[in-house]
């Protein structure tokens, strides 16, 4: 039996140290302008449908609730669809790993002006407000309890993303009130 724990043990450590490397070569193929962008009309509501699939069985198991205020037409920007599918599966589950058993994830987009800002809102423990920008570097984690609980690159990669897209990435917070991660892009 020790030896299986500590099989998973190696085998988990092995997963995890698979997902750093992936996440800093994705990092640094952004940050060298090595991805290009292909940015065609993509419709927002059906990204969010997509990165919901996904993470579909772990909100189920969780008996988590997911809403969404997608109404507002013409939710669509000129964007590369594969890049921000990937900003909203990372903050999707972001939300997702942070909001407790039975609770409840929004997601909502709407056009302002000449922008259209997507927000992905959680009911978990919230952070602190001095660490609201830091949870956008590399491998900031601003829950330090969690020590399995990701490789504390997915923000930082949204951050990356957004910005060549010409956008802006933030949070709002406060500890014991949940998240709300927000994204603005060009129409």
């Amino acid at each position: 039996k020790k030896i299986d724990s500590t099989a998973k043990h190696g085998f988990s450590e092995a997963v995890k140290m698979a997902e750093i490397v992936e996440g800093m070569t994705t990092l640094s193929r952004i940050e060298s302008g090595e991805v290009r962008l292909n940015k065609k009309p993509v419709d927002i509501p059906g990204l969010i449908g997509q990165a919901f699939e996904r993470l579909k069985p772990e909100v189920e198991a969780r008996h988590l609730q997911f809403e969404t205020d997608l109404h507002q037409a013409g939710l669509t920007v000129m964007a590369d669809a594969l890049q921000l599918e990937q900003v909203i599966y990372n903050v999707l589950h972001n939300a997702v790993k942070f909001t407790p058993e039975g609770g409840r994830i929004k997601a909502s987009a709407v056009k302002e002006g000449a922008a259209l800002t997507v927000c992905i809102q959680d009911n978990g423990p919230g952070i602190a407000p001095d660490e609201l920008e830091r949870i956008f570097e590399r491998f900031y984690k601003a829950d330090k309890s969690r020590h399995g609980g990701g490789t504390g690159l997915g923000l930082a990669i949204a951050r990356h993303i957004i910005e060549s897209h010409g956008g802006r990435i933030w949070a709002n917070s406060r500890p014991g009130a949940g998240c709300c991660i927000c994204f603005s892009l060009p129409l």
